[in-house]
């Protein structure tokens, strides 16, 4: 069996946390089973100058290698401290060989005295934090422990893009408009995608591991937009008339599962803050969230149904066109028992997301409503 070698990440968090707290160190020496198997010499734009060392000589050999002042020596060898003389050890930070144990190295990063075993119980998660190390390094552990709420949002955050303080059901959604940064979550190793799914799932509950279930096999940033399509499906007016609507979005989206109501009600109520975050901020990409939201329901064929939503651009323009037929059949036979109805078409009319866009078509709309007005005063 080949011994791993210690790999570029881990011998710079090595040396990273050796300077911690041995600032001047130059020259460091690791002990590894395995063999650098890289070319000998500098690596990583001339900050580092590796070695592999198996005998006493190579390492009087490297150490005789010319460098410059801002270059750091590493030493790999598979020799003990006894092996070396003392003019070797001398020369080595701490007067010893150092072991590569990446979880060690974390904690020495994290000036942490201790770790969440949830955490250790993952060893990829060492290696990532390694691959991650920001430039100014990481923030020291509060109370000297390192748990998982710490270093899961620096995980995803270098990873994956995602961004915020609360990794909550609309951060995820906002995150999920980046097609690069879904993208890196498509690819990247299953155990950190399974590890992602279920930190966020314990934050922000399962309908983000719902979400992100979804976002795994989306070819376009459509979670938004899905979510936006639930509103109406899952609206108490359609319950019973539209199945085979929800049958055929399960099969497209979900693998073929109908996913939980109260999951859907989660998603769109998230789904539609953000999309008024973006009618504010991004007034292209609000169009483009609703009017794919609208695309889907028509793919669907439950665009009928759209009047059900406060976002729908389609179901605005239903919404006026039951409006206007309301307004004919009182014109036609008197406000009577009809206003009613009429007024409470108005007030959702007005307080759809459409109605600020659709200025002109609204003004025409609270005219005529004045005029139903006067003429019921009159009666």
């Amino acid at each position: 069996m080949t011994l791993a070698a210690p790999s570029l990440s881990q011998i710079k968090a090595k040396v990273a946390s050796v300077r911690q707290k041995l600032p001047m160190a130059r020259v460091i020496g690791i002990h590894s089973p395995g063999r650098w198997t890289a070319e000998s010499g500098i690596a990583d734009d001339d900050e580092f100058s590796i070695w592999q060392c198996d005998s006493p000589l190579s390492f009087r050999m490297a150490l005789r290698e010319p460098v410059s002042d801002s270059t750091t020596k590493v030493l790999i060898t598979n020799l003990e401290d006894q092996d070396l003389g003392d003019d070797v050890l001398l020369r080595l930070a701490k007067r010893r060989l150092l072991q590569i144990d990446p979880w060690q190295i974390v904690r020495s990063l994290f000036d942490a005295q201790a770790i969440d075993p949830r955490l250790t119980q993952c060893p990829w998660i060492a290696e990532s934090l390694l691959d991650s190390i920001p430039s100014g390094g990481f923030p020291p552990a509060r109370g000297g422990f390192l748990d998982a709420d710490t270093v899961w949002p620096l995980l995803l955050t270098s990873s994956l893009g995602m961004q915020g303080e609360s990794f909550d059901l609309t951060s995820l959604l906002r995150w999920s408009l980046n097609t690069n940064a879904t993208s890196r979550f498509t690819d990247i190793d299953s155990e950190f995608r399974e590890g992602a799914i279920a930190w966020l799932a314990d934050k922000a509950g399962s309908t983000a591991s719902l979400i992100l279930r979804c976002i795994e096999h989306l070819d376009r940033p459509d979670a938004v937009a899905i979510g936006l399509v639930a509103r109406v499906l899952y609206h108490p007016q359609a319950v019973g008339r539209l199945e085979k609507a929800t049958g055929i979005l399960a099969g497209r989206f979900f693998s073929g599962t109908v996913p939980e109501p109260d999951d859907m009600h989660r998603w769109s109520t998230a789904a539609e803050v953000v999309v008024r975050e973006l009618r504010a901020d991004d007034s292209k990409a609000y169009r483009q969230a609703v009017q794919r939201a609208d695309d889907i329901l028509r793919e669907i064929n439950a665009h009928e149904f759209a009047h059900l939503s406060d976002t729908s651009p389609i179901g605005f323009d239903r919404m006026l066109a039951l409006l206007g037929t309301q307004l004919s059949v009182i014109l036609e036979t008197g406000p009577g028992e009809n206003l009613d109805d009429l007024l409470a078409s108005h007030r959702a009319v007005r307080s759809h997301d459409q109605a600020t866009p659709e200025a002109r078509r609204l003004q025409r709309v609270d005219m005529a409503m004045r005029l139903v007005r006067w003429l019921a005063s009159e009666l």
